[in-house]
């Protein structure tokens, strides 16, 4: 894996740019708010747990959320920095423990959209993970970039969007986690 540079001392943002403004020499972004990197959104019949990641000027470059499917299904959605090399897709790292390929379905002139699902053995490795790394290659310099998220505080949000969830469905929203 390439070494990464901070993004702090890399970025001069001037929306819309290419990845390649964002990022240099491998570099990587941090989800921004340490005192509360993720959060729980909930809107008419359905909720999200997200982070996002920011530029140094505090404009968001990227984020992941889970949602809600429906009553018993949760999915992952990644937003990237337009710029992304489509060929090599896209990675996700827990912990280096956990890996997980996430679909690409769509990108426009400002970002890119992947998507996966979200199994038991992915929400325990986020409960108990210290970072989620997604791993992209910038398409003009061919260099691997790691947008890094900390998991801290994942699973207080994760807990109060279960309880949202179930607070208005039916069928319990939990996924077993064996330990």
């Amino acid at each position: 894996m390439a070494n990464s540079t901070p993004l702090s001392s890399l970025l001069k943002i001037v929306a819309p740019l290419a990845l390649a403004a964002f990022f240099s020499n491998g570099a990587c972004a941090q989800n921004g708010d340490n005192n509360k990197p993720w959060r729980l959104l909930c809107e008419t019949n359905s909720c999200r747990v997200y982070s996002s990641a920011y530029a140094s000027n505090g404009t968001v470059i990227s984020s992941i959320s889970l949602k809600n499917a429906n009553e018993s299904d949760l999915f992952g959605v990644l937003t990237l920095p337009h710029g992304l090399h489509i060929p090599s897709g896209v990675t996700v790292e827990i912990d280096e423990k956990v890996s997980l390929q996430p679909n690409l379905i769509d990108c426009s002139k400002s970002y890119c959209r992947a998507m996966f699902g979200v199994s038991s053995q992915i929400i325990a490795a986020l409960i108990d993970g210290k970072e989620l790394r997604v791993n992209i290659v910038d398409s003009g310099t061919h260099k691997l970039v790691s947008i890094i998220y900390s998991l801290e505080g994942f699973n207080h949000s994760y807990e109060n969007f279960l309880q949202q969830i179930n607070s208005t469905s039916t069928i319990q929203l939990r996924p077993s986690i064996s330990g």
